[in-house]
């Protein structure tokens, strides 16, 4: 556990993320660190749920949110973005609070032949 925190604190140093810093350093036990991480992904699959017509609409198909609370046990039946699926659905997968955050456009590789666009804000760089 300390290798991870180690990483975490490390990476949200050179970020200049002082708020989470803080908080991740103050955690002192597994169960903390456990606590850490539900909140988080709950509060990320909240805000994918409401600034999102995908992630709604496939949420909604799982009932993973309800009443603004998140079953994280149906968290698995997410699927995996594909290639495929961002292409199909590239419109939708725009956050409506895009224009509200800084944001940049990024490519993957290229690696099947054809390289995929899409946006990322700062706070990819976060985690």
């Amino acid at each position: 556990m300390r290798n991870y925190l180690r990483n975490i604190i490390s990476h949200l140093i050179r970020t200049n993320h002082r708020k989470e810093y803080e908080l991740i350093k103050s955690i002192d036990s597994k169960e903390k660190l456990e606590k850490f991480k539900t909140d988080y992904l709950s509060k990320l699959l909240i805000h994918a749920y409401t600034n999102n017509k995908y992630y709604r609409k496939i949420f909604d198909g799982i009932d993973i949110i309800n009443n603004g609370s998140v079953d994280l046990k149906k968290f698995t039946e997410i699927p995996l973005l594909t290639k495929d699926i961002i292409k199909q659905n590239r419109e939708n997968l725009i956050s409506n609070d895009l224009k509200h955050r800084r944001y940049y456009k990024n490519t993957s590789g290229g690696s099947t032949g054809e390289p995929l666009q899409f946006f990322q804000d700062l706070n990819y760089s976060k985690w």
